[in-house]
């Protein structure tokens, strides 16, 4: 079986009429006519082994960290190391947990800082 990608183009259909057209043109494409389908690469590409993939904890804080279990005082010295992007990323990582495992105390320190920060 031929298979037909849609090649997103500049021009999406606005219409009835346009759509049909597009549709019409990809059933000659699956029957053989019309121009050729561009055959899809059989692996995708690798990642290049030489460039270290990212960290993704913000600075200043382990992978795996537990906001919830952080005292007072480690809790703010970690606010201060992190930058804004870090923070964003860390309220977005506790609000991504189930309601089971949030701290709703973290969430509101979180927002609280991105806020006195004008983010």
């Amino acid at each position: 079986m031929a298979q037909v990608r849609f090649m997103p183009t500049s021009h999406e259909p606005k219409t009835l009429f346009e759509a049909r057209n597009v549709i019409k043109n990809l059933r000659a494409q699956l029957a053989g006519h019309g121009p050729p389908i561009p055959k899809l690469p059989e692996r995708p590409p690798t990642a290049d082994p030489s460039i270290p993939p990212p960290d993704p904890s913000p600075p200043g804080t382990p992978a795996g960290m537990n906001l919830s279990d952080m005292s007072p005082k480690q809790f703010s010295e970690m606010l201060d190391r992190c930058n804004n992007q870090a923070l964003v990323l860390l309220l977005s990582r506790e609000t991504a947990k189930s309601a089971k495992q949030q701290d709703a105390s973290v969430v509101a320190r979180l927002y609280k800082e991105i806020k006195k920060r004008g983010i």
